[in-house]
């Protein structure tokens, strides 16, 4: 009876084990594909342009202005990035996937 439960505690332990390690190494990817199936080409060309245009409006801003605009183009930085899509360069996510998503979500 003892063995058993012994048996069973490490088999649940196990599990759990596995189901951390599977998380933490696909867990990002997932949330990242979701995030894209959800988002439509209408958002994404939205953002698109309002990222570019806020850019632009960097270049001639300053103060209160530029400190706005550049918080708005981080946070669409990281709405880009929490899909693993490019702004400005390569997907830079690939490498660090789960520090992208949690400022994207500290952020929004």
């Amino acid at each position: 009876m003892m063995k058993l439960h012994k048996k069973l505690i490490v088999q649940i332990g196990a599990t759990l084990l596995l189901m951390i390690l599977v998380a933490a190494v696909w867990g990002a990817s997932i949330i990242q594909i979701y995030y894209r199936m959800i988002t439509t080409e209408a958002d994404r060309l939205a953002n698109t342009q309002r990222y570019h245009n806020l850019a632009l409006d960097e270049l001639s801003a300053t103060g209160t202005e530029l400190i706005s605009i550049r918080a708005e183009r981080y946070k669409l930085y990281y709405w880009f990035h929490s899909r693993c899509w490019d702004i400005d360069e390569g997907c830079e996510s690939q490498s660090r996937p789960w520090k992208d998503l949690l400022i994207y979500w500290r952020n929004n």
